[in-house]
């Protein structure tokens, strides 16, 4: 993907380095590693039309005319570099809607052999307040070049980027940003209903087919449906035949493919997948090859895939059309799970038991002849929507929840009250050795013990949801390990289990990083155990002890693996189940990072409010019925 707000050379660099484009094309460069990399795809850009700032003071879109590097030669036909005196550039993305950054790259293009360019990532998830480092000391490959430098990554939940370009100095100086991409899955906001019922209008298929119907009775028809050879006559055609005959003309046939013989009538001719191969080759620069000689210019190659594509399309249409009935077809999963949680505004995946689509022959998983639907598939699909259905909505009274509350100061003091419990103080010079493992530690007194889970038992005037107190004991939870909680029988089948946590860092190194990790296991025999990661992603640390932060992690208990034995009587097989909560860090050094807890909170069914909004946002604020099928019928009377 490319951004073109950053592209601060655009000029230049698509005339020197990528040659020239035509719009709505991809082009391509070869960076001197000999990597080949495709640019131009922005379609679902996650950075496009974000604004940002910079200690450069760049605009969006804009040349920004500097020096060339020595801050001694003004030059504002192609280079762009920083300010005299400023070390580090910084340049910081804010205000993003990003569900996950799968990758970061950024194009530099070195100007001489001493410009070099090296650069740190970090991300935030809190909307700038804190920032998690991403990655460090990046290096671009080489001095005096054109350079893509990649960073695979897996981040969710992004609202700020923010890159810190170093100067590395020694008689070495920045190089230019050519433009900045991150690739992933962005946030897409839902329409409002006039926006969906506008969209909905102008995507019917029905208003279409009146519309062709009356356009036919006018006896406009006809137009639409012939091909654009006038074109192909003016333009296409002579570039072929000046770089394409020579090889694959009346003379030579490499390939045994002649391009001369081929009917430019993609609507009604037989050559249709032969073109298909033409736009394929060309689009990908694979012909002519360069050993031939030939020159193709970049005009005529996307002025040749322009008008390959246009007819494609166009005769796919009159193909459509001619067969005087649409198809019928269910939807695939993934559109069947989106449709279920953008309706309902649900945020768990619904469909996940549907068998995966196969993709059709030119690589589309939507393709309505390979989805056609037996009565066992309706039967399937009407089962997961009823029950999508029965989570958005709620009947009764408020079911009562089942609450765990451990409050680390309630821990220390019942460890206290025990004479056996064996103390450390923050002073010692073991404290290095005890801070490797679980411990909790009172700040007041300076006194610390080992810390070990065991059986939670629920505690029945719990209010789940309240922000508990702050006090002076937290537990310490080391790089790599894992609380451990039995919570015995108790959790309900059903419903939204909230583990919460209120937690900080132990210290802001940007080198380290800490994310909390959720599972769930079970051991009912010495032949019989699960253990099961159960939260969909790793949610970062990055409270600090004057600011801590509230970790949410929400499992729907009915996705997930379960104790069969939790409703038995007796006592074997076993019947607990087992809650893990696992510190995922890269933490190291003398003091390793730390994640701290002083309170956590595991409730089942949590409801937010109540009616539930998914209910309220379906039906209105109403008094909940019986049964859903009288509010139903109350406000929806047509179904």
């Amino acid at each position: 993907m490319r951004i073109s707000h950053l592209a601060v050379l655009a000029t230049w660099a698509n005339a020197c380095l990528f040659g020239a484009t035509h719009s709505g094309q991809a082009v391509e460069f070869t960076v001197e590693t000999g990597a080949e990399f495709k640019t131009g795809v922005n379609q679902d850009d996650l950075l496009e039309g974000v604004p940002f700032h910079s200690n450069l003071e760049l605009t969006a879109g804009d040349f920004y005319k500097m020096t060339d590097g020595l801050g001694s030669k003004p030059n504002e036909s192609f280079r762009t570099f920083a300010h005299d005196g400023v070390e580090d550039w910084v340049i910081a993305f804010s205000k993003l809607k990003i569900v996950e950054v799968e990758e970061i790259r950024v194009f530099s293009w070195n100007g001489d052999h001493r410009a070099q360019q090296d650069f740190d990532v970090a991300y935030s998830v809190d909307r700038g307040k804190t920032f998690v480092p991403l990655a460090k000391r990046i290096v671009a490959p080489k001095n005096g070049a054109c350079n893509l430098t990649s960073i695979p990554c897996m981040v969710g939940e992004v609202t700020d980027l923010r890159f810190v370009f170093r100067n590395p100095g020694n008689n070495i100086h920045h190089s230019s940003i050519l433009e900045i991409d991150a690739i992933g899955t962005p946030l897409v906001e839902k329409p409002g209903f006039a926006e969906a019922r506008k969209a909905g209008l102008a995507n019917s298929a029905l208003l279409a087919k009146r519309e062709t119907a009356g356009r036919q009775a006018s006896g406009s028809s006809g137009e639409s449906a012939k091909p654009n050879l006038a074109e192909f006559k003016s333009s296409i055609e002579p570039a072929l035949k000046k770089t394409c005959v020579g090889c694959h003309g009346p003379e030579k046939q490499k390939g045994k493919f002649r391009i001369d013989t081929l009917n430019p009538d993609l609507i009604k001719g037989d050559d249709k997948d032969w073109w298909l191969e033409v736009m394929d080759v060309l689009s990908n620069r694979e012909m002519p090859p360069e050993d031939e000689g030939v020159d193709f210019s970049d005009e005529d190659r996307a002025a040749t895939i322009d008008w390959l594509a246009g007819e494609i399309q166009h005769a796919s249409q009159v193909a459509r059309s001619e067969k005087g009935r649409s198809s019928f077809r269910r939807l695939t999963r993934y559109e069947y799970n989106y449709a279920l949680q953008d309706l309902l505004g649900l945020p768990w995946s619904m469909a996940k038991t549907l068998p995966p689509e196969t993709a059709s022959e030119d690589g589309f998983k939507n393709s309505s002849e390979l989805l056609q639907m037996s009565p066992m598939q309706f039967r399937i699909y009407r089962e997961i929507g009823l029950n999508a259905l029965k989570r958005a909505t709620v009947i009764g009274e408020r079911p009562k929840p089942v609450t765990y509350v451990v409050s680390m100061k309630e821990e220390f003091d019942k460890m206290a009250s025990n004479q056996k419990t064996k103390f450390f103080n923050t002073g010692d010079k073991s404290y290095e050795k005890s801070r490797k493992s679980i411990h909790l530690l009172n700040t007041q007194s300076g006194q610390g013990t080992h810390y070990k889970t065991g059986k939670l038992a629920p505690k029945p005037d719990a209010v789940a949801g309240l922000t508990p107190t702050r006090n002076p004991v937290f537990m310490a939870l080391p790089r790599s390990a894992e609380l451990k909680w039995n919570l015995d029988r108790f959790l309900p089948d059903e419903g939204v289990m909230r583990v919460s946590l209120r937690a900080w860092r132990s210290s802001d190194n940007p080198e380290e990083y800490a994310r909390l990790r959720l599972g769930l296991s079970a051991h009912t025999s010495n032949n019989a155990n699960f253990s099961n990661i159960i939260s969909e992603r790793d949610i970062p640390v990055t409270g600090s002890v004057d600011k801590p932060q509230f970790i949410h992690f929400d499992i729907y208990l009915a996705d997930i693996q379960r104790n069969p034995f939790r409703k038995l009587t007796a006592t074997f097989p076993t019947r607990d189940e087992f809650l893990h909560i696992h510190n995922i860090s890269n933490a190291h050094g003398k003091e390793p990072l730390q994640v701290l807890v002083d309170h956590i909170e595991i409730s089942a069914p949590f409801y937010a409010q109540w009616p539930s909004r998914t209910h309220t946002n379906i039906f209105s604020t109403v008094k909940i019925k019986k049964t859903r099928e009288n509010t139903a019928v109350k406000f929806l009377p047509g179904l």
